[in-house]
C-alpha cells in the first residue's frame, strides 16, 4: 500500500513541493443554525438562501398572476384567451340567444346560429327538471330523453325540407334555448301545486306558452334556413315537440 500511495502521490514531484500552487478558501464554521454559511465569495444566510440564489427574470419577461380567479379569465399570460372562450362558453351570446326568445316579435340575425352554443339548453334543461323536482315530481330523464328524440326528429325533417341543410348541435341548440317559456310554465305550475291551488291556471296558459315557443324557434329555423315559404311546415313539428314538454310540466 505504501509503494501504490508513493506512486500515486510522489512527494519528490515538484508540484507538491511548494504551497504557491495551492489554493485554498477561507471559511468559518460555527454551531448557531442562525450563523452565516461558509463564504465562497458570497455570504448568505438561511433565511434569505432562496432569494439569493434565485434568478432575476430577463427584462421585459411577462408577469404571470397566480390565483384561482386568473385562471377563469385573462390574468395568466398575455394574450391567453379565457378559460370559458377555450371551452366554447360565452354568456354574451347565451344573452343574446335568450332575449331572442324573450321577445319573438323583434327581427332575427340569420348569421345569429353560427355560433353553435349547447350551454344555454342545458341549463334551461335543468331549470325544468329543478322546477318539477320542487313538487315532487322527478322527470329528468323524461326531459333529456323527449328533448333527444325531438331534436332527431326535427334534424331530420329540416334537412329533408330545406335546400342547404342543418346540422344536429344547431338544431338542438335553437330547441333548447326555446325551451325557456316551458321553463316559465313548469315555475307557475309548481307554485299552484305547492299552495294547493288549481290547476286550471297551468292548464289554460299552456297553449299560450306552447305557441310562444313554436313560434320562436319557427322564426329562427325559417331565417337560418332561409324558408319562409314553410314556416308552417316548420312550425308543426316544433309545436308537436314542446306539447311533450307542456304534458310532461302539467300532468
Amino acid at each position: 500500500m505504501s509503494e501504490a500511495h508513493s506512486v500515486l502521490f510522489d512527494p519528490n514531484e515538484s508540484y507538491y513541493q511548494g504551497q504557491d500552487n495551492l489554493q485554498y478558501y477561507q471559511g468559518e464554521y460555527s454551531q448557531d443554525s442562525s450563523a452565516v454559511s461558509p463564504t465562497y465569495g458570497y455570504q448568505t444566510t438561511n433565511s434569505q438562501e432562496y432569494d439569493t440564489y434565485a434568478y432575476p427574470p430577463p427584462a421585459g419577461a411577462p408577469q404571470v398572476q397566480v390565483s384561482f380567479l386568473a385562471a377563469f379569465g385573462s390574468g395568466g399570460l398575455p394574450g391567453e384567451p379565457p378559460l370559458l372562450e377555450e371551452l366554447d362558453i360565452n354568456f354574451d351570446h347565451v344573452k343574446t340567444k335568450t332575449f331572442a326568445v324573450l321577445n319573438p316579435l323583434k327581427p332575427v340575425d340569420s348569421h345569429m346560429m353560427d355560433d353553435v352554443d349547447l350551454v344555454g339548453p342545458l341549463i334551461f334543461c335543468l331549470l325544468l327538471g329543478l322546477a318539477l323536482l320542487f313538487t315532487g315530481r322527478i322527470q329528468f330523464g323524461y326531459i333529456y330523453g323527449v328533448a333527444m328524440v325531438g331534436c332527431v326528429s326535427i334534424y331530420c325533417i329540416l334537412n329533408l325540407m330545406s335546400r342547404d341543410g342543418i346540422d344536429f348541435y344547431r338544431t338542438a341548440s335553437v330547441l333548447g334555448y326555446c325551451l325557456l317559456p316551458i321553463v316559465f310554465l313548469a315555475v307557475i305550475s309548481s307554485l299552484l301545486r305547492l299552495r294547493d291551488s288549481s290547476e286550471q291556471i297551468s292548464t289554460i296558459l299552456s297553449p299560450f306558452i306552447v305557441g310562444w315557443a313554436t313560434f320562436a324557434a319557427a322564426k329562427i329555423f325559417v331565417s337560418v334556413l332561409v324558408m319562409h315559404d314553410q314556416r308552417l311546415l316548420v312550425a308543426y313539428p316544433v309545436a308537436l315537440f314542446y306539447t311533450c314538454f307542456s304534458l310532461i310540466t302539467i300532468f
